[in-house]
């Protein structure tokens, strides 16, 4: 045996005495997985699966996880432990409190208040303590200190510190005590509303201004509604699959924006020919095993984003054909698995079980039939148009440089990949976020609004005249969680005002393309809510027939009236009131 193979042998061995006997006995281990980018990512090592402090079968034992940490055939460098609701442990992180090797002053005073077991971080520039007790607060975090005692994963090294025990604690009052005098203050100042503490807005404003320098505020916006699309699935109780479709003219970039989530997979998948009857397969001339494993796209994308370039063939063909595979999608989205018979393998699928997963996706604008099939069955996804450049110069540059696009493209996609896998660490992983906050009454207002602007402005007509709109539920729940997890990306655990632009753009985008021009121009509260057919000709840039077609139309679909004002007959639209644009909300630009 080699000098250096003892030696890693006898720091392996050091290393699991040091660890308390308290965090040992309990499954509730897992590995660090260092990628090829220096991406550190938590793996339950004996399946290579994430590993989610909400879900037990991601976990392993103690001496299954440093057996595999240690094994030099693994790819797994170093240990961590998962602090559960299960369990009475909390972790107490001391940010930036080592200087030269020591433990900073006020850091000092914490350790021996606490007289538990305390360790150097991987980093060496962070400490990390382990008592039992529970945290005055769920999220609680300030002045260099965080406490959590559940949804958290937390790297161990076995370095304790020199004075502190080698054992967990039950130190309720010390938790208390830390909590008022380093984290209470913070809180009740300024903004009250919850916070993880995490660096979340720092990084968001770093995808923000790197996708606006690259390619400007269209694709900005995109970006911002694809990851609060995909951050949808932190959340604890969601309702339903959530999809949301990138729109915009051929060559508008609606697919340069998926580009930015492409590669990470363990939260993406990308498939480029994937529609609905790919979800569960009968191919005659494979076994169940070889479906389950190689074709059926549902479990490769239980839990995850699917990203599709092109969903053309979701939308094109006769309005039977799209109403099947709208139904077959209306119940994949629900999230409880599918399942399908033939004559050759029966009933096969997947149930009993959550198969929740996301939907980004591109198109060009969808025939009115696609509106009018959803419209009967259902509809499953939210939109947001994407405007194509009329920067020539910018087209140009893109044709000729193609190298110069890819770059722009990488770094994009680089600081997207280090957001997301950061949030998805930070907060636990899939379905790890409890919301125990109520939306304020504004914003419950504005989420009202909104809804009836999606129910009514993407509604079929019948062939009575009437509009076919569907009661709202599943477009409300749907710009909620989004919302919802559009805080999520800034750090917070409520709603406010800025989580609502995002849902602002997607409502004044659900709807067919004929209809976005005149809906928003009566909408926008520069308009007073009322337009004559000169003033909406001048704003839409359409033909008059076409703009007094339209005026009547939005009089059909019930947004506004349309009326004859004067003697000579011209006609006005004048929204109506329960459209009124809310006065604490910006109307977006496109």
């Amino acid at each position: 045996m080699s000098t250096n193979t003892e030696t890693a042998e006898k720091e392996s061995e050091q290393t699991g005495k040091q660890i308390p006997e308290a965090l040992k006995s309990r499954d509730q281990w897992f590995c660090w997985l260092t990628k090829e980018d220096g991406e550190s990512v938590p793996i339950n090592p004996t399946t290579e699966e994430r590993a989610n402090p909400s879900d037990p079968s991601t976990l392993v034992g103690f001496e299954t996880a440093k057996t595999l940490s240690d094994a030099p055939a693994t790819d797994a460098e170093g240990l961590g432990f998962a602090v559960t609701e299960d369990d009475p442990l909390v972790r107490i992180w001391l940010e930036d409190a080592v200087t030269d090797g020591e433990p900073e002053s006020w850091a000092e005073e914490i350790i021996e208040k606490a007289d538990t077991y305390a360790e150097y971080g991987p980093e060496k520039e962070n400490i990390y303590l382990f008592a039992k007790g529970t945290v005055p607060e769920e999220l609680s975090r300030g002045n260099g200190v965080e406490m959590f005692d559940s949804k958290r994963l937390s790297p161990i090294t076995g370095n304790l510190l020199e004075r502190s025990p080698a054992s967990v604690e039950e130190r309720e009052a010390v938790l208390n005590e830390v909590y008022q005098e380093y984290i209470a203050d913070e809180h009740t100042d300024g903004d009250s509303s919850d916070t993880t503490g995490l660096d979340d807005e720092n990084l968001l404003s770093e995808v923000r201004e790197t996708v606006l320098e690259e390619f400007g505020k269209q694709t900005w916006d995109v970006t911002e509604a694809a990851l609060s699309v995909q951050a949808t699935l932190l959340l604890s109780d969601p309702q339903h699959s959530t999809g949301l479709v990138i729109v915009g003219e051929a060559g508008a970039g609606k697919t340069t924006v998926l580009r930015f989530f492409e590669g990470l997979e363990e939260l993406v998948y990308r498939s480029d020919d994937a529609t609905p009857a790919s979800f569960v397969s009968h191919d005659a001339s494979l076994s169940e095993e070889q479906l389950r494993e190689e074709v059926d796209l549902l479990p490769r994308i239980q839990h995850k984003t699917l990203l599709v370039g092109d969903m053309s063939s979701w939308f094109s063909g006769g309005r039977d054909t799209i109403e099947e595979r709208m139904s077959t999608l209306a119940r994949l989205m629900d999230g409880d698995g599918y399942t399908t018979d033939s004559g050759t393998h029966g009933e096969r699928g997947y149930k009993d079980g959550d198969y929740r997963f996301a939907i980004l996706g591109a198109n060009t604008p969808l025939q009115p039939r696609a509106w009018n099939a959803m419209g009967h069955t259902g509809n499953r996804f939210v939109f947001h148009e994407k405007a194509g450049t009329n920067n020539i110069g910018q087209v140009v540059e893109e044709v000729t440089e193609e190298d110069a696009y890819t770059k722009r493209v990488k770094r994009c996609q680089e600081v997207v990949h280090q957001f997301l896998t950061h949030i998805w660490d930070q907060y636990g992983g899939y379905r790890s976020v409890e919301w125990n906050s109520s939306a304020t009454e504004e914003i419950r207002e504005i989420l009202e609004v909104l809804t009836r602007i999606v129910q009514h402005s993407r509604a079929p007509i019948a062939e009575t005249g009437e509009i076919v709109k569907d009661s709202g539920y599943r477009v409300s729940t749907a710009l909620w969680e989004i919302a919802q997890a559009h805080a999520l990306l800034r750090g917070e655990t409520q709603v406010a005002l800025q989580d609502m632009d995002v849902c602002a753009r997607i409502a004044l985008s659900t709807m067919p393309k004929e209809r976005r021009p005149v809906v928003r121009a009566v909408l926008n509260p520069d308009n007073d809510g009322s337009l004559s057919g000169p003033e909406l000709t001048e704003q839409v840039s359409s033909s008059k027939p076409t703009v007094l077609d339209r005026m009547e139309l939005l009089d059909v679909l019930g947004i506004a009236d349309c009326e004859k004002k004067d003697g000579r007959g011209k006609k006005v639209v004048e929204r109506k009131d329960e459209f009124e644009w809310p006065d604490s909300l910006d109307f977006p630009e496109f």
